[in-house]
């Protein structure tokens, strides 16, 4: 009887050890996000287009880390052709579903990107990867998300 009880014990700690470490590790992904998303902003290009304000929403809990999504492409365009081009009809088109909205913008180096907030996360990163496909994304194109990224060009 006192085995059973030992095991139930050392059972009910172990799962408290192990749930414990799984918050502490999401903690840790989402401390990772906020430190990147921080950098990102607080950067010469954050500085360039003033846009601090999605780093102060995020830290005021007004957007979560998962919703929000980056389109890198290779490629650095004038800032009012990728908006032309991309953004605005991504734009347009979350809006349209209620799946989110754009961002901004930005074009530095050999880099241009379009910064998303997602509403609707399955039908938005469809609905960006077919607009960036029919407008002629170049083929090295990438949405990034949570983690991890998505060829444009992939099935």
């Amino acid at each position: 009887m006192i085995g059973y009880f030992a095991f139930a014990v050392i059972f009910a700690l172990f799962a408290a050890m192990l749930t414990a470490h799984f918050i502490a590790y999401r903690r840790a992904v989402v401390e990772n996000h906020k430190s990147r998303l921080f950098s990102k902003f607080n950067s010469s290009l954050a500085d360039e287009n003033g846009d601090q304000d999605l780093v102060k929403r995020v830290f005021a809990g007004e957007v979560q880390l998962e919703q929000l999504v980056y389109v890198i492409m290779p490629k650095s365009l004038d800032t009012s052709k990728l908006e032309q081009r991309f953004s605005k009809p991504i734009s347009v088109e979350l809006s349209t579903l209620g799946a989110g909205e754009v961002i901004r913008s930005y074009s530095v180096d050999e880099v241009s990107g379009i910064d998303v907030q997602l509403t609707d996360f399955v039908s938005g990163i469809e609905t960006i990867r077919q607009i960036l496909i029919r407008q002629g994304a170049p083929s090295e194109t990438i949405i990034e998300y949570s983690d991890s990224e998505l060829d444009v060009y992939d099935e």
